[in-house]
């Protein structure tokens, strides 16, 4: 089910949140370490402000993190650009 939020003019709009947990990740879940949620808002929110590399998209993310933390806790902090994001 997706949660959603009053907007200013009375309309709800979904979490972000909730969005991406309704997906399914194909990983193996004892080896996920970023959680498939925390990678698609990172490279959502970098891909709106026109970044197209994931590098790009980290290094933004690392700029922005306490705003990405409002959305998705980031425990582990961002994925790493030199290794697969499991």
């Amino acid at each position: 089910m997706i949660r959603s939020l009053p907007c200013a003019s009375g309309c709800h709009r979904p979490r972000f949140s909730s969005i991406f947990r309704a997906l399914s990740d194909p990983r193996q879940r004892w080896r996920v370490l970023y959680p498939l949620p925390e990678i698609l808002l990172l490279v959502l929110c970098a891909t709106v402000v026109g970044h197209g590399r994931f590098r790009e998209m980290r290094l933004w993310g690392e700029q922005r993190l306490d705003f990405l933390r409002r959305f998705l806790p980031y425990e582990r902090g961002l994925p790493p650009t030199t290794r697969s994001t499991t």
